[in-house]
């Protein structure tokens, strides 16, 4: 099995929130990561699909989950050990990782949000698949959160590579979507190349970005967040 890459975002919820202008009814797809985004984004929706490729995000965020479920705060907020000390994205930054868990408690700590999250457990659905795979699901999906996923096919650097397939996958993405919905990705230099059936959401981009301000100013365009609306 894969080993946990990762046990705590490195984003900030807040924009995540935000970008996604999230409702009652939304029914969202998110990939799960640490579980924090899905979490955080279940205390405002109807319901969350939260998959991941890797089985071992998936059964550390079930643990989460469980924990929450049991009204164990502090098994909520475990960390994996073996997570590097240091975050270190792009050659940018290195912070201990230690400012994120403290981000993170921060959040959820806000006075009843343990509770609102609690009662809605019921409506999460853990997941061990692709997230490519997971859009063709045809169960309504109203918003997509994507974390870093086109980010993840940049650090190859192929740039041959990359656009077309770029392309090809929010078109993929997209095509179930039904006509307003929202995607949210958090890593942003493929502003140019999404596929005619998505347009640039940017009031709602520009939300996402405030609570990012700590990107540096050339990291705003290719690593910061980016929403787009289906048309």
């Amino acid at each position: 099995m894969a080993e946990l890459e990762y046990s705590v975002s490195n984003e900030n919820l807040q924009a995540i929130i935000s970008g996604l202008e999230l409702n009652s009814e939304d029914s969202v797809l998110a990939v799960a990561g640490s579980g924090d985004q899905a979490f955080a984004i279940l205390e405002y929706v109807k319901n969350v699909m939260a998959v991941d490729i890797n089985p071992s995000q998936v059964s550390f965020m079930k643990l989460r989950r469980s924990a929450l479920q049991r009204g164990d705060i502090g098994g909520f907020f475990q960390d994996d050990v073996s997570q590097k000390k240091e975050i270190n994205f792009l050659g940018w930054q290195k912070r201990d990782t230690e400012f994120y868990r403290s981000r993170r408690r921060e959040y959820f700590s806000a006075e009843g949000r343990f509770d609102r999250i609690k009662k809605k457990l019921g409506h999460l659905i853990i997941f061990p698949l692709d997230i490519f795979q997971a859009t063709e699901l045809k169960d309504g999906f109203t918003k997509i959160y994507l974390s870093n996923v086109f980010g993840q096919v940049y650090m190859g650097g192929d740039f041959d590579y990359w656009i077309p397939n770029l392309e090809k996958a929010f078109k993929r993405i997209a095509e179930n979507l039904p006509k307003g919905g929202l995607i949210y990705t958090s890593f942003g230099p493929h502003c140019s190349y999404v596929s005619k059936e998505l347009t640039i959401e940017r009031n709602l981009t520009e939300k996402a970005k405030k609570f990012e301000a700590e990107l540096p100013e050339w990291c705003q365009k290719w690593a910061s967040p980016c929403v787009y609306r289906k048309i």
